[in-house]
């Protein structure tokens, strides 16, 4: 949720990560704003951990 002016402290454009032909995360936008608590959720091999293994640089 944003207010106005303030600047996400977190702001990931078109994250993607393919391991072969397969999309494990594709075209993957998300801001955090101060303040704002984030989950991500979705079934077994979704791509959440990679998510998160990309934009922290363990999985580049």
């Amino acid at each position: 949720m944003s207010n106005g002016d303030t600047q996400p402290l977190l702001a990931c454009r078109n994250v993607f990560k393919y391991f072969g032909g397969l999309a494990a995360v594709n075209d993957f936008n998300l801001d955090v704003y101060p303040g704002d608590v984030v989950g991500i959720g979705g079934p077994n091999g979704a791509g959440k951990t990679t998510f998160l293994d990309v934009i922290s640089g363990i999985n580049p």
